[in-house]
């Protein structure tokens, strides 16, 4: 049990990188320095409160809308395989470009939707 935890919470603090995204708070919050405690203790709230939403009800969502668990992650790979792609071979995106990839990827991830 104890074991589990702790590759949950090192996967989970992988993922969302705290220490990456400290810099990016501060500057949010540059002026605000006396409120800077709260919305910072609002944000992790709301980020715990989606992440449990979503790892006790997420799979049964899944289901109830007819997404197997298998679509779900081969959809995840092929957005992050063209993400990793795009890294790699793009210099600047246009916005159009950008537009395009957007709904190219939304109609990826909802495609086992189309199918049922």
């Amino acid at each position: 049990m104890f074991e589990l935890f702790v590759t949950a919470f090192v996967m989970l603090f992988l993922v969302i990188d705290p220490i990456g995204l400290l810099p990016i708070f501060i500057s949010l919050t540059l002026g605000n320095n006396k409120n800077r405690l709260k919305i910072g203790l609002r944000a992790c709230s709301v980020a715990l409160g989606i992440l449990l939403l979503f790892g006790l009800l997420g799979e049964n969502l899944l289901s109830f809308i007819g997404i197997g668990m298998p679509a779900f992650k081969i959809s995840g790979g092929l957005l992050l395989f063209l993400t990793a792609v795009e890294m790699l071979f793009s210099k600047r995106v246009s916005v159009e470009k950008s537009k395009l990839k957007w709904m190219f990827m939304m109609i990826l991830q909802f495609s086992p939707l189309l199918h049922h």
